[in-house]
Protein backbone atom coordinates (compact mmCIF):
# COMPACT_ATOMS: atom_id res chain seq x y z
CA UNK A 1 0.00 0.00 0.00
CA UNK A 2 2.04 2.80 1.11
CA UNK A 3 6.10 3.20 1.58
CA UNK A 4 6.41 2.20 5.36
CA UNK A 5 10.10 2.71 6.73
CA UNK A 6 11.74 -0.99 7.14
CA UNK A 7 13.68 -1.63 10.11
CA UNK A 8 16.12 -4.59 10.38
CA UNK A 9 14.90 -7.75 13.06
CA UNK A 10 13.60 -6.62 16.32
CA UNK A 11 16.06 -7.94 19.56
CA UNK A 12 15.28 -11.32 20.15
CA UNK A 13 15.32 -10.51 23.86
CA UNK A 14 13.02 -7.52 23.61
CA UNK A 15 10.54 -8.76 21.18
CA UNK A 16 9.26 -11.69 23.18
CA UNK A 17 5.97 -11.33 22.83
CA UNK A 18 6.24 -10.62 19.03
CA UNK A 19 4.00 -11.88 16.48
CA UNK A 20 5.47 -12.69 13.26
CA UNK A 21 2.86 -12.99 10.21
CA UNK A 22 4.17 -15.50 8.10
CA UNK A 23 3.93 -13.60 4.33
CA UNK A 24 5.27 -15.93 1.50
CA UNK A 25 6.98 -13.17 -0.54
CA UNK A 26 6.77 -15.19 -3.66
CA UNK A 27 4.23 -17.79 -4.79
CA UNK A 28 3.18 -19.27 -8.41
CA UNK A 29 0.89 -16.49 -8.34
CA UNK A 30 2.98 -13.14 -7.36
CA UNK A 31 6.27 -11.65 -5.89
CA UNK A 32 6.69 -8.49 -3.71
CA UNK A 33 8.45 -5.86 -5.40
CA UNK A 34 9.13 -2.13 -4.39
CA UNK A 35 8.00 0.83 -6.49
CA UNK A 36 9.66 4.24 -5.87
CA UNK A 37 6.46 6.24 -5.58
CA UNK A 38 4.39 3.27 -3.96
CA UNK A 39 6.60 1.22 -1.53
CA UNK A 40 5.92 -2.16 -1.59
CA UNK A 41 3.61 -3.91 -3.75
CA UNK A 42 2.42 -7.38 -5.56
CA UNK A 43 3.11 -7.75 -9.20
CA UNK A 44 1.65 -10.84 -11.38
CA UNK A 45 4.13 -13.85 -11.41
CA UNK A 46 2.26 -15.43 -14.02
CA UNK A 47 -0.05 -14.82 -17.19
CA UNK A 48 -3.42 -14.33 -15.29
CA UNK A 49 -6.92 -15.12 -17.56
CA UNK A 50 -9.67 -12.45 -17.56
CA UNK A 51 -12.10 -13.66 -15.30
CA UNK A 52 -9.67 -16.67 -13.38
CA UNK A 53 -9.05 -16.41 -9.98
CA UNK A 54 -5.85 -14.21 -9.03
CA UNK A 55 -4.31 -16.07 -6.33
CA UNK A 56 -5.22 -19.95 -7.13
CA UNK A 57 -2.15 -21.17 -5.61
CA UNK A 58 -1.66 -18.43 -2.82
CA UNK A 59 -3.27 -18.67 0.68
CA UNK A 60 -5.26 -15.65 2.06
CA UNK A 61 -5.79 -14.98 5.91
CA UNK A 62 -6.85 -12.51 8.32
CA UNK A 63 -5.87 -10.96 11.50
CA UNK A 64 -6.65 -8.40 13.73
CA UNK A 65 -4.56 -9.00 17.25
CA UNK A 66 -1.50 -6.54 16.52
CA UNK A 67 0.19 -5.35 19.64
CA UNK A 68 0.14 -1.93 20.38
CA UNK A 69 3.66 -0.15 21.67
CA UNK A 70 2.20 2.93 22.67
CA UNK A 71 0.89 4.16 26.02
CA UNK A 72 -0.38 7.64 26.46
CA UNK A 73 1.60 8.35 23.41
CA UNK A 74 4.74 7.18 24.44
CA UNK A 75 6.37 3.62 23.22
CA UNK A 76 6.67 1.48 25.62
CA UNK A 77 10.42 0.01 24.94
CA UNK A 78 9.89 -3.30 26.66
CA UNK A 79 7.09 -4.30 23.98
CA UNK A 80 7.96 -5.87 20.52
CA UNK A 81 6.54 -4.78 17.55
CA UNK A 82 4.95 -7.45 15.19
CA UNK A 83 6.34 -8.22 12.05
CA UNK A 84 5.30 -9.85 8.75
CA UNK A 85 8.03 -12.76 7.70
CA UNK A 86 8.71 -12.29 4.29
CA UNK A 87 9.09 -16.19 3.13
CA UNK A 88 11.21 -16.30 0.50
CA UNK A 89 12.60 -12.50 0.42
CA UNK A 90 15.76 -13.57 -1.64
CA UNK A 91 14.29 -15.11 -4.09
CA UNK A 92 11.49 -12.63 -4.68
CA UNK A 93 14.29 -9.64 -4.53
CA UNK A 94 16.06 -12.04 -7.13
CA UNK A 95 12.20 -12.17 -9.17
CA UNK A 96 11.69 -8.44 -8.67
CA UNK A 97 15.03 -6.64 -9.02
CA UNK A 98 14.46 -4.79 -5.89
CA UNK A 99 15.83 -5.18 -2.58
CA UNK A 100 12.85 -7.54 -0.26
CA UNK A 101 12.92 -6.83 3.76
CA UNK A 102 13.23 -10.22 5.25
CA UNK A 103 10.92 -8.63 7.49
CA UNK A 104 7.74 -5.63 7.52
CA UNK A 105 7.07 -3.88 10.84
CA UNK A 106 3.05 -3.91 11.99
CA UNK A 107 1.78 -1.50 13.60
CA UNK A 108 -1.85 -0.49 15.21
CA UNK A 109 -1.82 3.00 12.71
CA UNK A 110 -1.58 0.03 9.94
CA UNK A 111 -4.28 -2.02 11.35
CA UNK A 112 -6.53 1.11 11.70
CA UNK A 113 -5.77 3.72 9.03
CA UNK A 114 -3.39 2.65 6.05
CA UNK A 115 -3.09 -1.09 5.67
CA UNK A 116 -6.06 -2.85 7.28
CA UNK A 117 -9.85 -3.10 5.71
CA UNK A 118 -12.97 -3.50 7.56
CA UNK A 119 -14.91 -6.57 7.41
CA UNK A 120 -18.64 -6.99 8.96
CA UNK A 121 -19.03 -9.85 11.49
CA UNK A 122 -23.09 -10.87 11.80
CA UNK A 123 -25.05 -9.68 14.42
CA UNK A 124 -27.05 -13.18 15.35
CA UNK A 125 -29.56 -11.19 17.09
CA UNK A 126 -30.43 -9.62 13.64
CA UNK A 127 -30.67 -6.10 15.27
CA UNK A 128 -28.39 -5.22 13.34
CA UNK A 129 -26.60 -5.47 10.45
CA UNK A 130 -23.32 -6.71 11.75
CA UNK A 131 -20.24 -5.42 13.44
CA UNK A 132 -17.66 -3.63 11.35
CA UNK A 133 -13.86 -4.95 12.45
CA UNK A 134 -10.90 -4.04 10.42
CA UNK A 135 -8.45 -6.77 9.78
CA UNK A 136 -5.09 -6.48 8.14
CA UNK A 137 -5.27 -9.62 5.35
CA UNK A 138 -2.52 -11.42 3.47
CA UNK A 139 -1.58 -10.86 1.10
CA UNK A 140 -4.06 -8.29 -0.02
CA UNK A 141 -2.88 -5.79 2.03
CA UNK A 142 0.41 -4.84 0.02
CA UNK A 143 -1.66 -5.02 -3.00
CA UNK A 144 -1.54 -1.00 -4.40
CA UNK A 145 -4.30 0.57 -5.80
CA UNK A 146 -6.18 1.92 -9.18
CA UNK A 147 -8.99 3.89 -9.96
CA UNK A 148 -9.33 1.21 -13.23
CA UNK A 149 -8.08 -2.19 -11.46
CA UNK A 150 -7.29 -5.75 -12.58
CA UNK A 151 -8.30 -7.55 -9.55
CA UNK A 152 -11.59 -8.00 -8.25
CA UNK A 153 -13.42 -9.71 -5.61
CA UNK A 154 -16.62 -11.17 -4.99
CA UNK A 155 -18.28 -11.61 -2.32
CA UNK A 156 -19.21 -15.06 -0.48
CA UNK A 157 -20.85 -16.31 2.47
CA UNK A 158 -18.18 -18.60 4.73
CA UNK A 159 -20.38 -20.09 7.31
CA UNK A 160 -20.60 -17.15 9.73
CA UNK A 161 -18.46 -14.28 8.10
CA UNK A 162 -18.87 -13.21 4.63
CA UNK A 163 -15.59 -13.32 2.64
CA UNK A 164 -14.20 -12.48 -0.77
CA UNK A 165 -12.25 -14.08 -3.79
CA UNK A 166 -10.14 -12.03 -6.20
CA UNK A 167 -10.68 -12.49 -9.70
CA UNK A 168 -9.02 -10.96 -12.63
CA UNK A 169 -10.65 -7.77 -14.04
CA UNK A 170 -9.16 -8.23 -17.77
CA UNK A 171 -5.82 -10.49 -18.51
CA UNK A 172 -2.65 -9.54 -16.43
CA UNK A 173 0.41 -9.81 -17.84
CA UNK A 174 3.28 -11.88 -15.78
CA UNK A 175 4.90 -8.76 -14.01
CA UNK A 176 2.27 -6.49 -14.01
CA UNK A 177 1.29 -4.63 -10.80
CA UNK A 178 -1.77 -6.18 -9.28
CA UNK A 179 -4.07 -3.97 -8.17
CA UNK A 180 -7.32 -2.72 -6.97
CA UNK A 181 -9.75 -0.26 -6.09
CA UNK A 182 -9.75 0.79 -2.66
CA UNK A 183 -13.36 3.08 -3.06
CA UNK A 184 -14.73 -0.47 -3.06
CA UNK A 185 -13.16 -1.40 0.35
CA UNK A 186 -13.39 1.54 2.31
CA UNK A 187 -17.05 3.21 3.31
CA UNK A 188 -15.82 7.32 5.25
CA UNK A 189 -12.42 5.92 6.84
CA UNK A 190 -9.40 4.37 5.39
CA UNK A 191 -5.83 5.02 3.27
CA UNK A 192 -7.46 8.61 2.05
CA UNK A 193 -5.14 10.30 -0.50
CA UNK A 194 -6.08 13.33 -2.70
CA UNK A 195 -3.33 12.84 -5.14
CA UNK A 196 -3.51 9.75 -7.05
CA UNK A 197 -0.89 8.12 -8.42
CA UNK A 198 -2.60 4.98 -10.55
CA UNK A 199 -1.82 6.40 -13.73
CA UNK A 200 -5.24 5.13 -15.84
CA UNK A 201 -6.91 6.94 -17.89
CA UNK A 202 -10.43 6.71 -15.98
CA UNK A 203 -8.24 7.98 -12.51
CA UNK A 204 -10.56 9.92 -10.29
CA UNK A 205 -7.56 11.99 -9.21
CA UNK A 206 -8.10 11.33 -5.35
CA UNK A 207 -9.56 8.12 -3.41
CA UNK A 208 -11.53 9.37 -0.22
CA UNK A 209 -13.76 6.40 -0.16
CA UNK A 210 -17.12 4.97 -1.55
CA UNK A 211 -19.08 7.64 0.63
CA UNK A 212 -17.31 9.98 -1.72
CA UNK A 213 -18.62 9.21 -5.02
CA UNK A 214 -21.86 10.43 -6.36
CA UNK A 215 -24.94 8.84 -6.34
CA UNK A 216 -24.94 7.81 -9.46
CA UNK A 217 -20.99 6.12 -9.49
CA UNK A 218 -22.43 4.81 -6.11
CA UNK A 219 -25.62 2.68 -7.24
CA UNK A 220 -23.21 1.99 -10.21
CA UNK A 221 -20.59 0.24 -8.53
CA UNK A 222 -22.62 -0.98 -5.40
CA UNK A 223 -22.94 -4.63 -6.32
CA UNK A 224 -19.11 -5.04 -6.33
CA UNK A 225 -18.52 -3.23 -2.89
CA UNK A 226 -17.22 -5.30 0.11
CA UNK A 227 -19.57 -6.09 2.61
CA UNK A 228 -18.82 -4.00 4.98
CA UNK A 229 -19.02 -0.77 2.26
CA UNK A 230 -22.15 -2.35 1.57
CA UNK A 231 -23.73 -2.39 4.99
CA UNK A 232 -22.47 1.07 5.80
CA UNK A 233 -23.81 2.40 2.78
CA UNK A 234 -27.13 1.35 3.32
CA UNK A 235 -27.59 1.97 6.79
CA UNK A 236 -26.33 5.60 5.76
CA UNK A 237 -29.24 5.94 3.46
CA UNK A 238 -31.97 4.46 5.79
CA UNK A 239 -32.11 1.15 3.49
CA UNK A 240 -30.45 -1.07 6.11
CA UNK A 241 -30.22 -1.98 10.02
CA UNK A 242 -27.16 0.56 11.56
CA UNK A 243 -23.92 -1.02 12.31
CA UNK A 244 -21.91 -1.52 15.20
CA UNK A 245 -17.86 -0.05 15.16
CA UNK A 246 -16.02 -2.23 18.15
CA UNK A 247 -12.51 -4.00 17.77
CA UNK A 248 -11.62 -7.41 19.00
CA UNK A 249 -10.12 -7.49 22.05
CA UNK A 250 -7.43 -10.02 22.40
CA UNK A 251 -5.88 -11.20 25.76
CA UNK A 252 -2.73 -8.73 26.97
CA UNK A 253 0.31 -10.31 25.75
CA UNK A 254 2.84 -10.58 29.07
CA UNK A 255 6.24 -9.76 29.10
CA UNK A 256 9.01 -11.95 30.26
CA UNK A 257 12.50 -11.05 31.47
CA UNK A 258 14.93 -13.94 29.93
CA UNK A 259 18.69 -14.42 30.54
CA UNK A 260 20.82 -14.21 27.31
CA UNK A 261 21.02 -18.29 27.34
CA UNK A 262 17.47 -18.58 27.97
CA UNK A 263 15.71 -20.15 24.29
CA UNK A 264 12.90 -17.06 23.03
CA UNK A 265 10.01 -19.17 21.40
CA UNK A 266 8.95 -17.48 18.71
CA UNK A 267 5.60 -16.40 17.89
CA UNK A 268 3.76 -17.43 13.84
CA UNK A 269 0.49 -16.04 13.08
CA UNK A 270 -0.81 -18.40 10.39
CA UNK A 271 -4.13 -19.67 9.10
CA UNK A 272 -6.41 -22.90 10.42
CA UNK A 273 -8.52 -25.39 7.85
CA UNK A 274 -10.42 -22.53 6.99
CA UNK A 275 -8.07 -20.79 4.94
CA UNK A 276 -8.39 -23.89 2.80
CA UNK A 277 -11.85 -24.65 2.78
CA UNK A 278 -10.90 -27.63 3.86
CA UNK A 279 -13.49 -30.09 5.88
CA UNK A 280 -11.74 -30.39 8.81
CA UNK A 281 -11.21 -28.67 12.22
CA UNK A 282 -8.85 -28.19 14.92
CA UNK A 283 -10.07 -28.76 18.23
CA UNK A 284 -9.36 -29.77 21.87
CA UNK A 285 -9.23 -33.59 22.80
CA UNK A 286 -10.20 -34.99 25.85
CA UNK A 287 -6.48 -34.14 26.98
CA UNK A 288 -6.78 -30.89 26.13
CA UNK A 289 -4.53 -31.56 22.96
CA UNK A 290 -5.84 -29.61 19.70
CA UNK A 291 -6.00 -32.20 16.92
CA UNK A 292 -7.49 -32.53 13.36
CA UNK A 293 -10.67 -34.10 13.35
CA UNK A 294 -12.82 -34.62 9.87
CA UNK A 295 -16.00 -32.48 9.74
CA UNK A 296 -17.84 -34.97 7.09
CA UNK A 297 -17.67 -38.32 5.98
CA UNK A 298 -15.24 -39.13 3.48
CA UNK A 299 -14.84 -42.42 1.61
CA UNK A 300 -11.24 -44.37 0.83
CA UNK A 301 -9.31 -42.35 -2.45
CA UNK A 302 -11.09 -39.06 -1.45
CA UNK A 303 -9.51 -35.95 -0.95
CA UNK A 304 -9.26 -34.55 2.30
CA UNK A 305 -7.72 -31.72 2.46
CA UNK A 306 -5.37 -29.35 0.71
CA UNK A 307 -2.78 -27.95 2.65
CA UNK A 308 0.50 -25.07 2.09
CA UNK A 309 4.07 -26.14 2.98
CA UNK A 310 7.00 -23.84 3.08
CA UNK A 311 10.62 -24.57 4.80
CA UNK A 312 10.05 -24.70 9.00
CA UNK A 313 11.11 -20.64 9.80
CA UNK A 314 13.56 -19.38 12.30
CA UNK A 315 16.38 -21.05 11.45
CA UNK A 316 14.38 -24.09 10.61
CA UNK A 317 14.80 -26.30 13.61
CA UNK A 318 13.46 -24.27 17.25
CA UNK A 319 9.99 -25.26 17.93
CA UNK A 320 7.27 -21.86 17.63
CA UNK A 321 4.15 -21.10 19.33
CA UNK A 322 1.62 -21.29 16.00
CA UNK A 323 -1.07 -18.31 16.48
CA UNK A 324 -4.23 -19.26 15.10
CA UNK A 325 -5.34 -15.72 12.81
CA UNK A 326 -8.87 -14.76 12.47
CA UNK A 327 -11.31 -17.93 12.40
CA UNK A 328 -13.98 -18.75 9.66
CA UNK A 329 -16.67 -21.32 9.29
CA UNK A 330 -16.00 -22.73 12.76
CA UNK A 331 -13.24 -24.89 11.82
CA UNK A 332 -10.76 -23.51 13.72
CA UNK A 333 -9.72 -22.39 17.31
CA UNK A 334 -9.99 -18.47 17.98
CA UNK A 335 -8.16 -15.72 16.74
CA UNK A 336 -5.10 -15.78 18.86
CA UNK A 337 -5.52 -19.50 19.85
CA UNK A 338 -1.43 -20.71 21.04
CA UNK A 339 -0.36 -23.96 20.18
CA UNK A 340 3.71 -24.93 20.64
CA UNK A 341 4.81 -27.28 18.35
CA UNK A 342 8.12 -28.52 17.91
CA UNK A 343 9.45 -29.48 15.09
CA UNK A 344 11.30 -32.37 15.89
CA UNK A 345 8.39 -34.16 16.81
CA UNK A 346 5.84 -33.39 14.25
CA UNK A 347 7.08 -31.97 10.99
CA UNK A 348 8.29 -34.00 7.98
CA UNK A 349 11.63 -33.34 5.86
CA UNK A 350 11.84 -32.58 2.66
CA UNK A 351 14.55 -34.30 0.23
CA UNK A 352 17.35 -32.15 1.26
CA UNK A 353 16.18 -33.47 5.16
CA UNK A 354 15.07 -29.96 6.16
CA UNK A 355 12.00 -29.31 8.33
CA UNK A 356 8.68 -28.17 6.75
CA UNK A 357 6.09 -25.56 8.08
CA UNK A 358 2.76 -27.26 6.63
CA UNK A 359 0.37 -25.24 8.61
CA UNK A 360 -2.60 -26.98 10.29
CA UNK A 361 -1.17 -30.25 9.07
CA UNK A 362 0.91 -30.39 12.13
CA UNK A 363 -1.63 -31.22 14.12
CA UNK A 364 -2.67 -34.64 12.54
CA UNK A 365 -2.04 -37.69 15.36
CA UNK A 366 -0.45 -41.26 14.33
CA UNK A 367 -1.82 -44.66 14.04
CA UNK A 368 -0.40 -47.62 12.74
CA UNK A 369 -3.75 -47.81 10.76
CA UNK A 370 -4.13 -44.50 9.60
CA UNK A 371 -6.94 -42.47 8.05
CA UNK A 372 -4.83 -40.20 5.63
CA UNK A 373 -2.19 -40.62 3.12
CA UNK A 374 -0.36 -37.66 1.33
CA UNK A 375 0.35 -38.41 -2.52
CA UNK A 376 3.85 -37.32 -2.65
CA UNK A 377 4.88 -39.87 -4.66
CA UNK A 378 3.05 -37.95 -7.82
CA UNK A 379 3.60 -34.58 -6.65
CA UNK A 380 5.89 -32.03 -7.53
CA UNK A 381 7.90 -31.25 -4.26
CA UNK A 382 8.76 -28.07 -5.16
CA UNK A 383 5.00 -27.12 -5.03
CA UNK A 384 3.88 -25.42 -1.91
CA UNK A 385 0.53 -27.21 -1.87
CA UNK A 386 0.12 -30.32 -1.21
CA UNK A 387 -2.85 -33.03 -1.08
CA UNK A 388 -3.93 -35.15 1.51
CA UNK A 389 -6.26 -38.46 1.08
CA UNK A 390 -8.25 -41.00 2.72
CA UNK A 391 -6.50 -43.98 3.40
CA UNK A 392 -9.67 -45.53 4.24
CA UNK A 393 -13.37 -44.63 5.13
CA UNK A 394 -13.47 -41.68 7.62
CA UNK A 395 -16.19 -40.92 9.84
CA UNK A 396 -17.18 -37.55 10.83
CA UNK A 397 -15.61 -36.60 13.90
CA UNK A 398 -13.31 -38.71 13.21
CA UNK A 399 -9.67 -38.16 14.43
CA UNK A 400 -7.19 -37.94 11.55
CA UNK A 401 -4.20 -39.64 11.37
CA UNK A 402 -0.82 -40.67 9.48
CA UNK A 403 1.64 -43.39 10.30
CA UNK A 404 4.48 -42.06 11.60
CA UNK A 405 6.97 -44.62 10.86
CA UNK A 406 6.37 -43.40 7.36
CA UNK A 407 7.03 -40.24 7.11
CA UNK A 408 9.70 -40.66 9.79
CA UNK A 409 12.96 -41.69 9.83
CA UNK A 410 14.43 -41.69 13.38
CA UNK A 411 12.45 -40.48 16.46
CA UNK A 412 14.35 -42.26 19.39
CA UNK A 413 15.27 -39.20 20.90
CA UNK A 414 11.71 -38.28 22.10
CA UNK A 415 10.33 -39.12 24.98
CA UNK A 416 7.18 -41.72 24.97
CA UNK A 417 8.15 -43.30 21.63
CA UNK A 418 8.94 -46.48 22.61
CA UNK A 419 5.81 -47.50 22.86
CA UNK A 420 2.60 -47.02 20.81
CA UNK A 421 -1.18 -46.53 22.22
CA UNK A 422 -2.93 -46.34 18.95
CA UNK A 423 -5.25 -49.46 19.46
CA UNK A 424 -5.18 -50.29 16.22
CA UNK A 425 -5.01 -54.04 15.18
CA UNK A 426 -1.91 -53.61 12.85
CA UNK A 427 0.15 -51.81 16.06
CA UNK A 428 3.68 -52.07 15.29
CA UNK A 429 4.39 -50.86 19.03
CA UNK A 430 6.17 -48.18 18.74
CA UNK A 431 6.39 -45.01 16.89
CA UNK A 432 10.19 -44.21 16.77
CA UNK A 433 10.67 -44.26 13.02
CA UNK A 434 10.86 -46.20 9.63
CA UNK A 435 14.77 -47.34 11.05
CA UNK A 436 13.44 -48.95 14.26
CA UNK A 437 10.81 -51.43 12.83
CA UNK A 438 11.06 -54.89 12.02
CA UNK A 439 12.71 -56.21 8.33
CA UNK A 440 8.96 -57.11 8.08
CA UNK A 441 7.10 -54.07 8.46
CA UNK A 442 9.72 -52.33 6.52
CA UNK A 443 9.01 -54.68 4.06
CA UNK A 444 5.25 -54.02 4.16
CA UNK A 445 5.47 -50.30 4.17
CA UNK A 446 8.18 -50.57 1.26
CA UNK A 447 5.28 -52.27 -1.24
CA UNK A 448 2.80 -49.88 -0.15
CA UNK A 449 1.22 -47.68 -2.52
CA UNK A 450 0.77 -43.89 -1.99
CA UNK A 451 -2.43 -44.91 -1.26
CA UNK A 452 -1.21 -47.37 1.61
CA UNK A 453 -2.73 -50.58 -0.26
CA UNK A 454 -0.45 -53.67 -0.41
CA UNK A 455 0.17 -56.83 -2.82
CA UNK A 456 -1.90 -57.61 -4.55
CA UNK A 457 -2.70 -54.44 -4.67
CA UNK A 458 -6.83 -54.87 -5.13
CA UNK A 459 -8.31 -51.76 -7.31
CA UNK A 460 -4.76 -50.08 -7.49
CA UNK A 461 -3.38 -48.59 -10.95
CA UNK A 462 -0.95 -50.78 -12.61
CA UNK A 463 1.53 -47.31 -12.31
CA UNK A 464 0.63 -46.83 -8.64
CA UNK A 465 2.52 -50.75 -8.05
CA UNK A 466 5.27 -50.04 -9.63
CA UNK A 467 7.12 -47.31 -7.36
CA UNK A 468 8.78 -49.16 -4.43
CA UNK A 469 7.75 -46.97 -1.26
CA UNK A 470 5.82 -44.73 -2.53
CA UNK A 471 3.85 -44.67 0.82
CA UNK A 472 6.78 -43.31 2.45
CA UNK A 473 7.69 -39.74 3.26
CA UNK A 474 10.70 -38.79 0.92
CA UNK A 475 13.49 -38.50 3.38
CA UNK A 476 12.78 -41.82 4.72
CA UNK A 477 12.79 -42.78 1.03
CA UNK A 478 16.63 -41.37 1.38
CA UNK A 479 17.55 -42.92 4.15
CA UNK A 480 16.06 -46.02 3.82
CA UNK A 481 18.40 -45.96 0.41
CA UNK A 482 21.24 -45.27 2.21
CA UNK A 483 20.60 -48.40 4.69
CA UNK A 484 19.97 -50.55 1.60
CA UNK A 485 23.48 -49.64 0.13
CA UNK A 486 24.89 -51.00 3.28
CA UNK A 487 23.12 -54.15 2.95
CA UNK A 488 24.34 -56.58 0.04
CA UNK A 489 21.18 -56.95 -1.51
CA UNK A 490 20.50 -53.27 -1.86
CA UNK A 491 20.53 -53.14 -5.53
CA UNK A 492 17.70 -55.41 -5.78
CA UNK A 493 15.39 -53.16 -3.27
CA UNK A 494 16.29 -50.31 -3.52
CA UNK A 495 14.33 -47.42 -5.89
CA UNK A 496 14.95 -46.80 -9.39
CA UNK A 497 16.51 -44.03 -11.06
CA UNK A 498 13.32 -41.96 -11.17
CA UNK A 499 13.35 -42.30 -7.58
CA UNK A 500 17.12 -41.15 -6.40
CA UNK A 501 16.89 -38.46 -3.87
CA UNK A 502 19.44 -36.33 -3.12
CA UNK A 503 21.81 -37.04 -0.26
CA UNK A 504 21.37 -35.60 3.35
CA UNK A 505 23.10 -36.13 6.46
CA UNK A 506 20.47 -34.69 8.70
CA UNK A 507 18.93 -36.73 11.08
CA UNK A 508 15.33 -36.94 12.80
Amino acid sequence: MMKEALSSHPAAAEKITTNAVLYPAITEDYTLKVDEKLGLGLVANRNIRKGTLVLKDSFEFMFTDVSDCTRNGEKNDNCGEDYLLFDGATRASHRSKTKIPDIFPITKDMLLKTHGVPTVNPDITGKTAGNIVWRLETPGMLMNHSCDPNVYSKNKSKGKDETAEDYAARDIRKGEALTWDYTLQYYNHGPFFDECLCGAESCRSKMRGFKDLSEEDKVKIFPNASKAVQVMYLADIGKGLSVTHEQDIFPKRSLQTLSSKSMIIPRLVFPGPSASDADVIVKQNANGIYKLYASRNFSFGDLVYDYFRRMWPFEGKQPIDYVFSASFAGGDPVEGTIVRINPHHYASKNRSGKYMFSGFDLFSAHSCNPNLAPNEANENPDDDWHSVYAARDIIEGEELTFDFNSIFWDRSKIEGTDTCSCGSTKCVGTIKGFKYLTSDKKEERKLMTWRRVGPPYKGEKEKDTQKLGAALSPHVRLRWRKEERKNENWKRSAPDSDWSISSSSDED
